[in-house]
């Protein structure tokens, strides 16, 4: 039994031997097991340590951060009718009605005028009375020369009057008409005096009349600006502003929207209705929904908000409609 068994132990290497591959292989696959037996038995190994995540499809997400102006979707602006100095504001931020007083202008100035108006009305009225009196009298003078001339030329035709008399007459008929149109020109002048007088008054009335202005609509009041790019100012009492310049504005803050601007290079990532997250500069905390509205499409030259040149930088204008 014994002389047995070592010549079956002797004939394994043999065979080994015969078909090297197989032994490879067989020892490979040892190898294989010995690392994945060593794995499981060592559970603080580098192999145990690997992370691993389930691949999935998705959106990637790309946020483009600006900053832009607050402002109402609908306003009323209130601009100066003329040149008066402003003596009171009603205080910005104030909610006003329709109807409510906004703003109070100095009014000695149009005082005066409208008193010098008044009086160059009455003269002008004086003026026209008179013209009317000179001319209602000259009609009645060439009445009388007219009824003269006709009653002649009969008279000449029956030898009572030579012809020098109807000449004399014919002429001063004539010249007598010829006043009377001077006169009617006269009246006409006159008049034209009276109503430039009359505008003159209705104008100085008016501009008092708007000396206190009233808001056309509710609202916010926000002050306008004045001045320079670089140095820019709002309205405030004391300042005289010029005929037709913003004063206020009355915003309508139950629909609001933000204007900003994109750089030419991240305006292709943005898209009409695509969400946007506002934040204030006065809230950091509070987020308020939006979404894109409109896109300008046409770039424009980046203007310096400090020097109020162009830096060279294009963009485009985006406005945001605020959903909150």
């Amino acid at each position: 039994m014994q002389a047995l068994a070592l010549d079956r132990i002797r004939e394994v290497p043999a065979r080994l031997r015969a078909h090297p591959r197989i032994a490879w292989a067989g020892g490979a696959g040892a190898l294989v097991l010995g690392v994945a037996l060593a794995a499981a038995v060592a559970p603080d190994s580098r192999v145990s340590r690997i992370p691993t995540a389930r691949v999935q499809r998705g959106d990637v997400q790309i946020t483009i951060v600006e900053s832009g102006e607050l402002r109402a979707e609908q306003q009323s602006t209130v601009s100066a009718a003329h040149d008066k100095q402003i003596v009171w504001l009603v205080p910005e931020g104030t909610r006003v009605k329709a109807g409510d007083l906004l703003v109070r202008y100095e009014t000695q100035k149009y005082e005066i005028a409208r008193s010098t108006a008044g009086s160059a009305l009455a003269v002008a009225r004086a003026d026209l009375s008179k013209a009317l009196g000179q001319l209602e009298a000259q009609k009645v003078a060439e009445e009388k020369a007219r009824l003269e001339y006709a009653s002649l030329p009969e008279l000449a035709e029956k030898g009572f009057v030579n012809r020098s008399e109807l000449d004399t007459a014919r002429l001063a008929h004539e010249g007598v008409r010829a006043s009377t149109r001077a006169f009617e020109a006269g009246v006409d002048a006159a008049r034209a005096n009276v109503e430039r007088a009359e505008s003159e008054v209705g104008q100085t009335n008016r501009k008092l009349d708007e000396s206190a202005v009233r808001a056309p609509r509710d609202g916010v009041v926000v002050y306008a600006t004045a001045g320079e790019a670089t140095n820019p100012r709002k309205v405030s009492v004391g300042m005289t502003p010029f005929e037709g310049m913003e004063i206020m504005y009355l915003p309508d803050p139950s629909s609001m929207r933000v204007d900003t601007e994109v750089s030419e290079f991240d305006v292709a990532k943005v898209r009409v209705g695509a969400p946007v997250e506002l934040r204030l500069d006065a809230y950091p905390d509070a987020a308020f929904r939006g979404e894109v509205s409109s896109i300008a499409a046409l770039a424009r030259q980046k203007i310096s908000r400090v020097s109020g040149q162009a830096i060279g930088v294009k963009i485009f204008d985006v406005s945001i409609k605020v959903l909150d």
